[in-house]
């Protein structure tokens, strides 16, 4: 079963059918089920030494001049066989050496990333190796934890995860553990699914293992591109360079002999036939590949001054010669850091009770909340949040979408509720129609440049030290506060690399996870499209025959709601006509 079949299922089928329990796998089982299921681990092919020598004596340029050396050999011709063989050797050394140190740095650098996990066995939580983990296992996570295996939620408080690594979202999203009323078909919308590779921003929860390795999520994408074997344009390149070659070699000794029979007679043939192949030996540029890999070996140190790791050499040729590139938006065109972008009305004290709304947090813990990381930085006087006591909160809740503080000044006490705009409005006071006009403005001009925003609503209670309210009863008759709209910013590099490209003949194509609006938005405010609604939903793109995809992929710059799986297929489809990158 795929990870999102779990969507559907209860705690105590998932409970039950792993064998598992609240209290965690016990030990004696964990042997037999990691010979069962193996390690946790995206089993890439590993590349030993011999696979890099060999690599390199995989052009058919190559195997021209060793045919080249062997005739020169026979012939006689020692010294041009030397030459010809020390071109090759040259060659190969050069690229064994520059791909043999970028496997050994990467490697190097791997063994600096060995991540523990949090398991409960035999009822006790206990930390092991990430690749030992196993389906049943129980995890616990806290915030910063990146989580090891896709899990189905069983606990959670006030949990937020960031999917970005694999939805293209700048926002985390809030998790829960109840089952969901349909399978989901997107990753974005399995609410009570961890999948391996995203990180806890905030809260804590719990979760059983269902899938680990290849078996993931994240492990069926990598499979998409490992099983996917593609020839470089460097590589077709030097292939027809090697067939030109050829067939320009054997048209010229057949054009020499015919020519010379024609005027000398066939007397002198053993002479002849000698002649021609010396004179097609020397049509073949021998230092052509030498010449190839200095130039390459260059681009590879010029790279490496930019923490660039230039795993095959061939490579930098290919990203010379793209012609159409696929990117991603979040993280690669935006910053993937939340920021607050506008707020309404200006002269309200909006952004400060949205700070004050922020999760109550011990002393040694920091704020990881993108919304609230945010607010925090809008502040111009920071200090003033310590005016103010914290008491009590109702955290963040998917159903409601909003969550609640209570808060203290000397002998004031106010309920700061912060949430989606809606679900605000819809416990505050009557709002008189001209206000609420702006308000509904603000949110339908923000929200078309494809923003975040929530609302701000304020109540004054009466409380004591002593005797705190109920908070869910006092959700009602709020003052509201105001509007404020987040993005993810531009990086400062975006403009110029758009533009950079475009002056180089280089198309470029987003294909994110994120939502049409704010895909639009960014493509639009880079230059990359005049209307931020001209955009492919990954769902539109499914239910296309395969002619109108191949259209498709030409006509739109921007693909919004994509799964990793519809990138590939649009890469594919690019590749039949472009070289993509």
């Amino acid at each position: 079963m795929s990870t999102l079949g779990y969507t559907i299922k209860s705690i105590g089928q998932v409970i039950n059918e792993f064998n598992t329990s609240f209290t965690g796998l016990k030990s004696k089982d964990i042997e037999k089920l990691q010979k069962r299921f193996g390690q946790n681990e995206l089993s890439g092919q590993q590349t030993y030494w011999y696979d890099i020598l060999f690599r390199q004596f995989k052009s058919p340029f190559l195997y021209l001049l060793i045919g080249a050396s062997v005739v020169s050999f026979l012939l006689g011709e020692t010294l041009d066989t030397l030459m010809i063989l020390l071109f090759v050797f040259i060659n190969a050394s050069l690229g064994f050496f520059q791909e043999h140190r970028s496997e050994k740095t990467i490697q190097l650098l791997q063994q600096y990333i060995i991540a523990k996990s949090r398991v409960i066995r035999d009822g006790k939580e206990i930390m092991v190796n990430s690749t030992e983990i196993v389906p049943g296992d129980i995890i616990n996570l806290q915030p910063g934890d990146i989580i090891p295996a896709d899990i189905r939620f069983i606990s959670i408080q006030n949990l937020a995860i960031d999917e970005s690594v694999l939805t293209g979202e700048a926002v985390e999203i809030s998790k829960t553990s109840a089952k969901l009323s349909e399978e989901v078909k997107n990753i974005y919308q399995a609410k009570n699914i961890g999948f391996a590779g995203t990180n806890v921003k905030s809260g804590k929860g719990s979760g059983i293992v269902v899938a680990i390795g290849k078996n993931t999520t994240v492990g069926s994408i990598t499979s998409l591109t490992t099983g996917t074997k593609h020839t470089s344009s460097f590589e077709i390149g030097i292939s027809k360079l090697s067939s030109f070659i050829l067939k320009l070699v054997s048209i010229t000794l057949i054009m020499v002999i015919l020519i010379n029979i024609f005027i000398k007679g066939p007397s002198n043939l053993p002479t002849l036939l000698i002649f021609a192949i010396a004179l097609a030996i020397s049509v073949i540029p021998e230092a052509l590949p030498v010449v190839t890999i200095f130039s390459f070996a260059r681009g590879a140190i010029r790279l490496a001054k930019h923490k660039v790791v230039v795993k095959r050499l061939s490579s930098i040729e290919d990203l010379g010669s793209i012609e159409v590139l696929c990117t991603d938006k979040t993280g690669t065109i935006t910053e993937n850091k939340l920021t607050v972008s506008n707020y309404f009305p200006k002269n309200s004290n909006v952004l400060l009770y949205g700070a004050l709304a922020t999760a109550l947090i011990s002393k040694d813990e920091h704020l990881t909340d993108s919304f609230d990381l945010a607010l925090m930085d809008s502040l111009e006087n920071k200090n003033v949040i310590n005016q103010y006591k914290r008491l009590a909160e109702l955290p963040f809740d998917p159903k409601r979408k909003r969550n609640s503080v209570l808060i203290k000044k000397n002998s004031h006490y106010e309920l700061i509720v912060r949430g989606a705009a809606e679900n605000v409005f819809s416990i505050c006071a009557k709002i008189d129609m001209e206000t609420k006009h702006a308000f509904l403005n603000f949110l339908e001009n923000e929200g078309r440049q494809g923003k975040r925003i929530i609302a701000i609503a304020k109540k004054a209670i009466v409380s004591s030290k002593d005797h705190l309210p109920n908070m869910k009863e006092e959700e009602k008759n709020h003052e509201f506060v105001g509007l404020i709209s987040f993005t993810d910013p531009l990086k400062k590099s975006a403009h110029h690399a758009i533009e950079k490209a475009r002056d180089l003949g280089v198309q470029i194509k987003i294909l994110t996870g994120d939502s049409c609006e704010v895909a639009g938005a960014v493509a639009k405010e880079i230059g990359l499209i005049d209307n931020e609604n001209n955009v492919m939903k990954g769902d539109e793109f499914d239910s296309l025959d395969l002619d109108k995809q191949h259209k498709v992929v030409e006509e739109y710059n921007v693909f919004a709601r994509v799964s990793p799986e519809q990138k590939h297929k649009i890469n594919l489809l690019l590749r039949e006509k472009y070289e993509v990158g």
